[in-house]
């Protein structure tokens, strides 16, 4: 396996983990993410979110517990669409994601880049079919704890980045006297 491989696999685990949280985020608090899609004039409403979130949901797992080309492939879609969606709300004057839930969390450029990375690592994963998470190291108990454990930190710290980092951003940015 090439170096390229191995970390577009690594990404799409971790990407596969941030979608897990997003959809099951949606599929029980549907409401940030229907206004968010208000915000930027889509339509939307809880059922349509909650499909959005199972999707996720979907796409997550089958990267971790299944591979192959399919699950890769939809999470590379999502995350591109989920690319234009936050470049579109970053033009829009307080513009917000919904991603996990969040009534008002602020769009930031953590955002973009967040989605950009996904989508271009499960777009490689895709492309060289990765292996499941579980399948890659299950030889290897320790590995596969470790790895486990190293994913879902990583997933979490993402989205602690692009909700709770980003209202700090943006209160930072509203008092800089604050920050000097």
């Amino acid at each position: 396996m090439s170096q390229l491989s191995a970390t577009s696999e690594v990404v799409a685990w971790v990407a596969g983990a941030v979608l897990l949280l997003a959809g099951v985020a949606k599929l029980r608090w549907p409401a940030g993410t229907v206004a968010a899609l208000a915000d930027a004039r889509l339509p939307g409403n809880a059922t349509v979110v909650r499909l959005l979130g199972a999707t996720e949901v979907a796409a997550g797992l089958g990267i971790l517990l299944v591979g192959g080309r399919l699950p890769a492939a939809v999470a590379a879609l999502l995350y591109a669409g989920f690319t234009v969606f936050v470049v579109r709300q970053r033009r829009a004057a307080g513009g917000s994601c919904g991603c996990f839930g969040e009534e008002r969390t602020p769009v930031s450029a953590a955002h973009v880049a967040v989605n950009v990375l996904a989508a271009g690592g499960t777009a490689l994963a895709a492309a060289g079919a990765a292996r499941p998470l579980l399948g890659a190291l299950a030889g290897n108990v320790v590995a596969l704890v470790g790895t486990l454990v190293l994913v879902a930190t990583c997933a979490w710290l993402v989205r602690l980045g692009l909700t709770a980092g980003a209202e700090l951003q943006a209160a930072v940015a509203l008092h800089p006297e604050a920050s000097a």
